[in-house]
């Protein structure tokens, strides 16, 4: 963009980036949970293919703009709709608890993977700027190819008794918010965005005002710029795979506090001085994100409708945006442009909002310990009973036949028992009111 149209206007159009996240966010999201995940993702697919063969014309300001809003279509399609599909088709298996060590080692693969293509995406530049954009359309193509390979998962979705609108989708899942734990969960991740988002952008400016590396030899700011991304890619990498080994140790609640205090550490040690000491916190900037990425799809999916899943993450991620751009317009309105007061004011309104979340998270009576909810029993040789209630539709159980035989009731509230003979039997659960098992 730089030497295309220059500056001035590369800002303007990287602008039409963020613009057209924002505006096809939760469009996205509905799309995913009316239409399927898959076919969401071969969108993903196509709009990259598309925007960066644009990227490839060298056509001006409009082919540009294209190729922006193209870009952004796809990353606001994919967000909540990857996590969400994960979730599911675990879900159709019965596998469900598997979600968080699985998508903590996706995440860990992801991190892995960014900071590899940000190192050869640069040498491919330093011998054509077009070749990282070929490279992109490439492996494009390649998702696309392996996205008609994937399967929607069989889940037997709610019966629809509004009727189906964008409008009154959006309507019915932000009612979900109602539920006070979701609530935290979106004031959470919109105030890690808002923390997370001003280390990042405040982080450059910072650099060039450590007198270390303002004495140094020309071109070290970006060296040093440069090997802070590909440090925060590789922290992520290994924080998402700890997080349910985290979880399991700590609790939920104790590791969203700690991952909330680590970006606000960095913040804080920008605005107590330019030192090349604050760079090691500002590479954990990306612990937030991998804790998000996982602990987030988690807890919605056990508590939302897989007709709602998408766009509620969706509407959570706009929040985030919304939000930030609120922070940098208050910041704007509040300070000079010196990046060290830039820097202290945001420290402390993080501050704040890491003390809100802090307060209002020991209020939650219902905040789970776990991602899942499971418990094991041992039977050798010995019956239990299991009570439940269903209607005829719902009644799907493969000894139906026996219940009529024997005289049992199919509706309403009945037993039903079983002889295991040393076996492991595992129950697994979203929520803690989903079934109700009598053992004797």
């Amino acid at each position: 963009l730089l030497d295309r149209v220059g500056l001035e206007r590369a800002l303007v159009l990287q602008s039409v980036y963020y613009v057209g996240v924002v505006v096809f966010e939760v469009p996205s999201g509905w799309i995913s949970d009316r239409f399927g995940r898959v076919l969401t993702l071969r969108l993903v697919a196509v709009s990259w293919i598309a925007a960066h063969l644009l990227f490839l014309i060298d056509g001006g300001a409009p082919t540009i703009v294209a190729a922006q809003i193209l870009l952004a279509l796809g990353y606001a399609s994919l967000s909540g709709t990857d996590s969400t599909f994960h979730f599911e088709t675990l879900e159709a298996l019965g596998r469900v608890e598997e979600f968080g060590p699985r998508e903590a080692a996706a995440r860990r693969g992801l991190f892995r993977v960014t900071a590899g293509t940000a190192l050869a995406g640069g040498l491919l530049g330093a011998i054509d700027l077009r070749l990282p954009f070929a490279a992109a359309a490439l492996a494009a193509g390649l998702q696309l190819v392996a996205a008609f390979g994937l399967v929607e998962p069989a889940l037997d979705r709610e019966p629809r008794s509004r009727p189906v609108g964008f409008i009154a989708d959006l309507g019915a899942t932000v009612t979900r918010l109602r539920d006070p734990l979701l609530t935290w969960l979106a004031a959470f991740v919109i105030a890690q965005v808002v923390i997370v988002h001003l280390g990042a952008d405040l982080a450059a400016p910072y650099i060039q005002s450590i007198p270390a590396v303002t004495s140094a030899a020309d071109g070290t700011a970006a060296a040093v710029i440069g090997g802070l991304a590909a440090a925060v890619a590789l922290v992520g990498a290994t924080a998402a795979g700890r997080v349910p080994d985290a979880v399991r140790r700590f609790g939920l609640r104790t590791t969203l506090i700690a991952a909330a205090l680590i970006p606000l550490a960095g913040l804080a040690g920008m605005a107590a001085g330019a030192t090349l000491l604050v760079l090691p916190l500002l590479a954990l900037r990306s612990v937030p994100g991998a804790v998000n990425s996982v602990v987030v799809p988690s807890l919605v999916g056990a508590r939302v409708p897989g007709s709602q899943r998408a766009t509620l993450l969706s509407v959570i991620s706009l929040g985030g945006r919304l939000g930030y751009a609120c922070a940098l317009l208050g910041l704007a309105s509040l300070v000079r442009p010196e990046a060290e007061r830039y820097t202290l004011v945001g420290a402390v309104a993080a501050a704040a909002m890491v003390a809100v979340l802090v307060l209002t998270v020991t209020r939650l009576r219902s905040f789970p310990a776990r991602l899942d909810h499971e418990h094991a029993h041992h039977h050798d040789a010995i019956e239990h009973e299991h009570v439940h209630s269903h209607d005829d539709g719902h009644h799907g159980h493969a000894h139906l036949a026996e219940h009529l035989a024997e005289g049992i009731p199919t509706t309403g509230p009945h037993r039903h028992r079983h002889r295991h003979t040393a076996l492991w039997h595992q129950h697994v659960h979203s929520r803690d009111d989903h079934h109700d098992h009598e053992h004797p």
